[in-house]
């Protein structure tokens, strides 16, 4: 994982640092450089370091990124309504990384708008609100970790929680529309 290759050199606290990763999921990667260093590591972070952590987080992520299998059946969701609804993408990636990838992946077609860091997933979901001129309950954010959610609920918009396998659930503690393990019953839950 391209985030643990990246603090190997504090093997005492790698375990605090993955576990905070994994538990705050969806932020840009530059948040979370900055809680690691003042909060785990306890060193200063200079703008240098961090942009020096960002650039080798791109090198060793992004490959991996462009090739991974997509979740059980996004595919078939985003061929089946990509003409007929509008799809954005809210990611903590930075926006111009994210759009690198949805063109790579040559995936551009299926989405209205890529959107990622430095905006929050609040900032977001309230553009693309504004900006569709749409209303909260027209609309449903599907994310898999707690910032989609928190994302989503201060926005007032309905969410689906997509649970990892290998991860704990992190929306025990959320009152939630649907927590979904892929999104094979995606098209049914929208529909409800």
């Amino acid at each position: 994982m391209a985030f643990r290759k990246l603090f190997l050199d504090f093997p005492e606290q790698l375990d605090e640092i993955m576990d905070y990763h994994i538990k705050n999921g969806g932020i840009s990667r530059f948040k979370k450089f900055e809680h690691i260093y003042k909060e785990i590591i306890q060193l200063p972070l200079n703008a240098a370091t961090s942009e020096e952590l960002g650039r080798k987080f791109t090198e060793y992520a992004y490959t991996e990124v462009v090739n991974a299998p997509l979740v059980e059946g996004a595919g078939e969701f985003l061929n089946k309504f990509y003409t007929k609804i509008k799809l954005f993408v809210a990611s903590g990636t930075p926006e111009d990384e994210m759009i690198s990838i949805v063109k790579t992946r040559k995936m551009e077609k299926y989405f209205a708008g890529v959107y990622g860091s430095p905006k929050t997933k609040h900032e977001i979901t309230a553009l693309i609100l504004n900006k569709e001129k749409l209303h909260a309950h027209e609309v449903v954010f599907v994310g898999d970790s707690i910032n989609d959610y928190h994302g989503a609920h201060q926005a007032n918009v309905p969410f689906i929680g997509r649970l990892h396998q290998q991860y704990a659930d992190p929306f025990q503690a959320q009152n939630i529309f649907a927590k979904i393990p892929n999104l094979n019953n995606l098209e049914s839950l929208i529909g409800e």
